[in-house]
């Protein structure tokens, strides 16, 4: 079943840069890719990081991690690290 898209921006209310957010990111969305639980465990671990790197996306992310949809989590992560154009 498709959801809304979440919101996905940053601590400014802008979008969070992809290439300042990729470093954080790459290693939860790895454990995502393998559905590894320990990612709850790295999230909890990082939230005050990823909180400032997301803003608005953090909160999406946590929702998508407590319902333990992962594939969600992980779609919310690749777009966020998506270069923008423009």
């Amino acid at each position: 079943m498709a959801e809304p898209s979440e919101p996905l921006a940053g601590a400014t209310g802008a979008a969070p840069e992809p290439a300042q957010a990729a470093p954080l990111l790459a290693g939860p969305s790895e454990l995502l890719a393998g559905g590894d639980t320990r990612v709850l465990a790295l999230c909890e671990e990082q939230a005050g990081a990823l909180r400032a790197a997301l803003g608005a996306g953090y909160d999406a992310l946590l929702r998508k991690l407590g319902a333990l949809d992962f594939d969600g989590a992980l779609g919310l992560l690749k777009r966020i690290m998506q270069p923008r154009s423009g």
